[in-house]
């Protein structure tokens, strides 16, 4: 019934999002047409959010070898001058 009288105010206060309601269901093909579709419809779950660990640079040991990486790089292109 909760649904119904959703629909129902949608549909008077003529707002336009009434058809996510199945408001075209019901004006075009009756109530009963439009219990049907919404026992057939499946609620779908809300998908949990998995919030993976945040992995900082200095602690996975990457900053030093990045650092190390590009000074040999640096060292290289003043050697070959």
């Amino acid at each position: 019934m909760q649904r119904y009288e959703l629909v129902r105010e949608r549909a008077l206060a003529g707002d336009a999002g009434g058809w996510r309601c199945g408001l075209g269901v019901l004006q075009h093909r009756g109530v009963i047409a439009w219990l049907h579709a919404w026992h057939a419809v499946v609620p779908t779950p809300a998908r949990p959010t998995v919030r993976e660990p945040a992995v900082t640079l200095a602690a996975a040991g990457v900053t030093e070898q990045l650092v190390e990486s590009l000074a040999s790089m640096a060292l290289v292109a003043l050697a070959g001058r």
